[in-house]
């Protein structure tokens, strides 16, 4: 009998030993399904260009990250490695998968050229392109569409071209505008040509967290099990900075039942030290920002590194500073903006403002046209943010350009009027209760910077469970993906293993065991009726509208005759009538197909985890609108 999971080589051997004792009956039932795993065995195939990046695509695809340093700089320009034969690799969900790395064809290649190196009996082709899509590329797919192949369209190297443009354009560049123009000209051309648009994706090999890669890995599975789903992005929302933020909650999770997913929220809620809290410190060009940066995190005290400043634009590029006032913050002094040549719209593209948590706001002059547009900006991401009116030692005339001082008195009512001028210009944008100080960074130690360090300090747990609050719709999309990917793992070799079961013993026992295997799937994706409980009681969501979210029939209740119905193939009639024939008559048992008991456990772990997400979201959803309407 096998294990958890049988293999190919299990049912070999079983094979052997049914044939060396005779046992016919069972060895022709072990070869017809050997028959039938032979039959769903699929190969994808990795084509393109000579040093299109085949190689470091397959690399991801495998969860085989490559690191590079400057030492391999001179490996991008040679041609030192190159595919000359097809290499194979096993497909890591799907083991009846495997992936194929094909020899590149030359750039100038004619598409006859290129069928002379490239095998169209795979079932399944990426095609990797660089830059833009060619004539031959869309030839090329074209004769696999006609061969009633399936394809996706990879363009690699996206880094590259981003980096490139951001060279280029300077100022005037913005990922966003740069990575539609990328992929529009393709998709257009796609369409055009009758080729479906949908497959076409933006990747980096070196860094597979980035762009499309999650959507191609989706798409490249729907087709491998052949469902007919359309996959949304998975986990867009979770950017780089966020991933560092949740990594540990990721890891915690990877090894619990997805019913402790809240329990785990909760945990990290009560201790909110642990959460990673970006604050961006954004304003005008020569506004201060730098100095504010090392006042706030008071480097003369405790030292650390400094933030350059100076008379001029120092700050090219945002940088990220420990906040030494408490653990697990990082300030970010941004580049400024009011620069001729960047309108404001394109800066805070520029800027991505959603990878922040927190904002202060520096000003130094008057209240401006470019200081509203930037609050209301920040104000639609639902984020909140501190306004500093800097260099107010120039305006009370304690600055170095000013001789003398204001008296006391005259200077405590210009602050009064300074800072009532500033609550009034928020209030017009919509700020309920604006935080406005008064600061000079020069001076640290007057006017309002206590106050802004101890404010900060009061606001920073909230800020902090925001934080994680916002991010936790991409984290259970994540948290989801990879425990569906784990299940899938295994759903091959349990789908053989029970089928030898049905052989070995008997086809209801097999049922009985698929049947046990379906419960722990809901278990493991948290959707039995202790687990909903859980959930429920954790959150605080009435367990019945968690359980309106779940679909599957599978989550619901699951019945043996409904299992047996689906993976058993129908007794013929011949059979049935030999069962009425006194020893000759045969066992009318019905026999476990394996097509159907795969089909039905993969289809099982996809509904299954989505409605998983749909629990967890729902479980959230109150707190979620709280959160972006307060």
């Amino acid at each position: 009998m096998a294990d958890a999971t049988a293999t190919d080589e299990v049912l070999k051997g079983v094979l052997e030993q049914y044939e060396m004792t005779g046992n016919k009956a069972c060895a022709t039932k072990i070869q017809a399904l050997l028959n039938a795993v032979k039959s769903l065995k699929l190969s994808v195939a990795v084509i393109g260009e000579e040093s299109s990046g085949k190689s470091t695509l397959v690399n991801a695809l495998r969860g085989h990250q490559e690191c590079y340093d400057e030492s391999h700089i001179p490996l991008f320009f040679k041609n030192t490695e190159k595919t000359r034969v097809p290499i194979s690799y096993p497909f890591p969900t799907y083991p009846n998968v495997m992936l194929w790395e094909l020899p590149g064809y030359d750039a100038e290649a004619s598409l006859a050229q290129c069928l002379k190196s490239i095998d169209l009996n795979y079932d399944i082709f990426v095609l990797v392109v660089v830059g833009c899509l060619t004539d031959t590329h869309v030839k090329l797919l074209k004769t696999i569409k006609q061969k009633k192949k399936l394809f996706q369209v990879v363009c690699t190297k996206v880094d590259l071209e981003v980096h490139t443009s951001k060279r280029i354009l300077g100022s005037l560049f913005t990922l966003k505008t740069n990575l539609q123009t990328l992929k529009k000209g393709c998709t257009e051309k796609l369409s055009k040509e009758g080729l479906d648009a949908d497959r076409f994706f933006l990747v980096s090999g070196l860094e597979p967290a980035k762009y499309d890669f999650t959507q191609l890995e989706d798409n490249l599975e729907k087709d491998i099990l052949s469902l007919k789903r359309k996959f949304e992005a998975s986990a867009e929302g979770l950017k780089c900075r966020s991933q560092e933020k949740m990594q540990q909650i990721c890891e915690v999770c990877e090894t619990s039942p997805l019913a402790c997913f809240p329990v785990i929220i909760s945990s990290v809620f009560s201790a909110p030290i642990n959460i990673l809290l970006d604050i961006a410190v954004i304003g005008e060009t020569g506004s201060g920002k730098s100095s504010f940066v090392n006042a706030l995190r008071n480097v003369t005290a405790f030292g650390g590194e400094e933030a350059e400043t100076g008379v001029t634009a120092t700050t090219k590029i945002a940088a990220a500073f420990p906040y030494l006032g408490a653990p697990n913050i990082h300030v970010w002094d941004l580049p400024g903006f009011g620069a001729p040549d960047l309108p404001m719209e394109q800066y805070l593209e520029n800027m991505q403002l959603d990878r922040y948590d927190f904002f202060i706001v520096i000003a130094s002059e008057r209240y401006k046209h470019a200081h509203s547009v930037l609050v209301k900006a920040i104000v639609a991401l639902g984020k909140r943010f501190f306004y500093i009116r800097n260099k107010i030692d120039a305006d009370m005339g304690t600055g170095h350009k000013q001789e003398a001082p204001l008296p006391l008195i005259e200077a405590e009512k210009r602050q009064s009027r300074i800072k009532q001028d500033c609550i009034d210009a928020l209030r017009k944008e919509g700020v309920a209760q604006p935080n406005v100080f008064l600061v000079s960074s020069l001076a640290p130690e007057e006017f309002d910077m206590q106050e802004v360090r101890k404010t900060l300090a009061q606001q920073v747990p909230g800020l902090k469970k925001e934080a994680l609050l916002r991010a936790i719709p991409a984290l259970i999309t994540t948290v989801v993906r990879k425990r569906r990917k784990e299940l899938m793992k295994n759903v091959y070799g349990k789908a053989l293993q029970t089928c030898l079961h049905s052989i070995e013993i008997n086809c209801k026992e097999a049922v009985c065991s698929l049947t046990s295997i379906l419960s722990a799937y809901c278990i493991e994706l948290g959707l039995d009726q202790e687990s909903i409980q859980q959930i429920a009681e954790t959150t605080g969501t009435p367990v019945e509208e968690l359980k309106n979210e779940i679909q599957c029939p599978l989550a619901k209740e699951i019945k043996e005759d409904d299992v047996l119905k689906q993976v058993c193939k129908s007794v013929p009639l011949t059979a049935l009538v030999w069962t009425y024939v006194p020893y000759w008559g045969q066992s009318n048992s019905p026999e476990m197909s394996f097509e159907a008991t795969y089909s039905l456990l993969k289809g099982a772990v996809w509904d299954l985890a989505e409605d998983t997400e749909r629990v967890l979201l729902k479980a959230y959803a109150e707190n979620l609108h709280k959160e972006t309407t307060e």
